[in-house]
């Protein structure tokens, strides 16, 4: 148990580091005052540029991926993994570091959780409902709905994959994550004036907002 409890507070004090912030202004420039003021690896990649979008993606990812192979293989924990990467996807969302404003979105924590998760005993299909899911997505050519359906793919998946109630239970606890995180958008949509109902699916399936890019 206190395996458990040290990987949720650990997860969200490391998921906190802020990357695109750090990188932002290591360029000297504020991301959260440009873009869509997102501090994640997209607006790092449009602001800033390619390799230094590709960075915040790769450090982002590894928040979640590295800690959850090392608590699974080296502690032998069951429940570890899952919390380090809730912990680290609330850290990511609402960094502590900057007083818990709203920062990333979380997609690269969640995708370091699913590769991590492919590494586990018994859930290679796991990772194929997740690339799966994201394909489709990107046929739509929306990237923030194929997120959506990326997520859950790995829900549909899980138990055709054999996983453990862990990997089960953080695909579902991802989806909560990503639907709540993507609330916090909805403020803004709806004064935009398109209604409620088109604001409610922009906001949660294509995690948009009319004018504004991911």
């Amino acid at each position: 148990m206190l395996v458990e409890i040290a990987a949720f507070l650990c997860g969200n004090l490391v998921g906190a580091i802020p990357f695109a912030h750090m990188v932002g202004r290591w360029r000297k420039r504020d991301l959260r005052r440009l873009g869509t003021g997102n501090l994640g690896a997209s607006n790092a990649y449009r602001q800033v540029g390619k390799l230094w979008g590709a960075l915040v993606l790769l450090l982002d990812l590894l928040k979640a991926l590295v800690p959850m192979l090392a608590l699974h293989y080296f502690w032998e924990s069951e429940w570890g993994p899952v919390l380090w990467a809730v912990g680290a996807f609330l850290g990511h969302c609402w960094p502590i570091w900057l007083r818990f404003s709203t920062a990333g979105r979380g997609v690269a924590v969640l995708a370091g959780m699913y590769v991590a998760f492919g590494f586990f005993e018994g859930t290679g299909l796991y990772v194929l409902g997740a690339v799966c899911g994201y394909g489709s997505g990107l046929i739509a050519r929306k990237p923030g709905f194929a997120v959506l359906i990326m997520v859950i793919g790995t829900i549909v998946f899980a138990p055709l994959a054999g996983a453990a109630p862990p990997v089960a239970a953080g695909s579902v606890a991802a989806l909560v994550l990503l639907l709540a995180r993507r609330s916090f958008l909805l403020p803004s949509a709806i004064a935009t004036g398109i209604g409620r109902p088109a604001a409610y699916w922009l906001v949660l399936a294509e995690d948009t907002v009319p004018g504004q890019s991911l």
